[in-house]
């Protein structure tokens, strides 16, 4: 441990005699350790630094370690900080309980073996270290999902006005000049207009993966109900002319970001029609209550996802179906999980033996950190 970081532990006991023992017995641990003489002094250091965790005396005049120990857990910023207490009382049952009560993870009773106590610290000194850097990581990787959204975003939004020039001047040379052509001739622009719409399919379903992981809206209660009329709307197209029935029961309200459960239920219901079977497509959004929120579901008559595939569906750029199926670009599921985790939710491929697939989205009834 002498080769890491020094890490703080807290003391707090009111007599200094017990300080320098303590002292001498954690002194082999090379961590700093900070000593005062009461539980204000102790609050205070609290309010300034962070520790890997605290020792208090249990009997101190004025502010005693429970009391200490109330105010310590009770506050957001060193709730979490573990606490030992060290005591001499000859109740030892009893304040035992009473210490766990008030939030201590442990208990050590005068006089100690040193080896144990030791041994205590240096447990959470390591673990505290594995939370710093634990904390550490997951910031590095925030700020490069970030910065590798960003990129997506302007990327992709760069190159739709190179394409849109392509898939203009492709649309006037087919007009204009499409009779002056040879077959091959014209077969070569329908490639290029082929191309170039499959390009902008990408670039559109990077853009709506983009913006799905961006700042969200605050959470509002939405009305799914409206949600899926919406959608059906968007789709109204598709759904005529591929002869499609989407159906609707009774959906509830939750907290959340309208666009997005708007882009998700599009999404799922785009992808419902789009992969049918012989049959017209038959869809179904239904929703359960289930314990802390919502089990909702999108039902069709297609062609199924194979066992194999239920949980890479969701990944990036990944494309399955059978052969002959209408080829996506492997990013709209993505989004959907996306999406879905952003409101603390999960999504997976129900596993029951059915015609068809079942997609099933579990949405909590309160967005993570708290919003209602």
């Amino acid at each position: 441990m002498a080769d890491e970081p020094q890490t703080n532990i807290l003391v707090v006991d009111d007599r200094p005699a017990n300080l320098r023992t303590i002292e001498a017995t954690l002194e082999p641990l090379k961590q700093r350790l900070v000593c005062v003489g009461s539980g204000t002094e102790a609050l205070d250091q609290l309010l300034r630094e962070t520790f890997a965790c605290v020792l208090l005396d249990v009997q101190m005049p004025g502010m005693d370690g429970f009391e200490t120990a109330r105010y310590i857990k009770g506050r957001p910023r060193t709730a979490e900080t573990p606490i030992i207490f060290i005591t001499a009382v000859g109740d030892q049952r009893h304040q035992v309980f009473r210490g766990y009560s008030v939030g201590a993870v442990d208990y050590v009773i005068k006089p100690f073996e040193a080896e144990v106590l030791r041994a205590k610290v240096k447990a959470f000194v390591e673990l505290h270290r594995t939370s710093v850097q634990l904390q550490r990581r997951t910031e590095e990787l925030k700020r490069s999902n970030e910065a590798l959204e960003q990129f997506a975003y302007i990327a992709s939004h760069d190159l739709s006005e190179p394409l849109n020039t392509i898939a203009g001047f492709t649309g006037l040379l087919s007009q204009r000049y499409g009779a002056q052509l040879d077959d091959q001739g014209r077969e070569f622009v329908e490639h290029i207009g082929t191309a170039t719409g499959r390009m902008q399919t990408l670039i559109r379903d990077l853009l709506g993966y983009s913006r799905a992981g961006g700042p969200a809206a605050a959470a509002e209660p939405v009305d799914l109900n409206e949600v899926l009329d919406h959608v059906r709307h968007a789709l109204h197209a598709t759904i005529e002319r591929k002869g499609a029935k989407v159906s609707v029961r009774k959906l509830p309200t939750v907290p959340g970001d309208r666009d997005r459960l708007g882009q998700l239920f599009q999404n799922l219901v785009s992808n419902a029609i789009k992969y049918c079977s012989d049959k017209a497509p038959q869809v179904e959004v239904q929703a359960a209550r289930e314990n802390g929120g919502w089990r909702l579901s999108v039902q069709d008559n297609g062609v199924g996802v194979d066992p194999s595939d239920r949980t890479r569906i969701f990944d990036m750029f990944t494309r399955v179906g059978p052969a002959g199926a209408e080829e996506g670009t492997g990013i709209g599921l993505a989004t959907c999980r996306r999406i879905v985790e952003a409101h603390g939710g999960r999504i997976w491929v129900d596993d029951a033996k059915r015609d068809g697939c079942r997609f099933c989205i579990f949405l909590p009834d309160r967005q993570p950190g708290g919003v209602d």
